[in-house]
């Protein structure tokens, strides 16, 4: 059974695509019966990492967290990413 979800963030990641998931997955919706999920959005790379909006954001999980998700999303980028980074 899904109990377990991590999101990766790169750098120049979505901002309405981290959002989607992190409220599919990341919000208690147990009082309409609906499941709870061990959510965590994850750095995939070292930061600052900053959404395509500019918006710098951390998380203190990094990619070792993956190893017990049972689901693993990965929210788009915008735009292509430079072969450098």
């Amino acid at each position: 059974m899904l109990r377990n979800v991590a999101a990766v963030m790169l750098d120049g990641v979505a901002t309405f695509e981290l959002g989607v998931i992190c409220e599919v997955f990341g919000t208690d919706r147990s009082d309409d019966g609906l499941p709870v999920y061990d959510f965590a959005v994850v750095a995939g790379e070292d930061g600052p990492l900053r959404t395509s909006q500019g918006i710098t954001l951390s998380t203190p999980h990094g990619l070792g967290r993956l190893a017990t998700a049972d689901l693993i999303a990965i929210p788009a980028l915008d735009g292509p990413r430079d072969a450098s980074t």
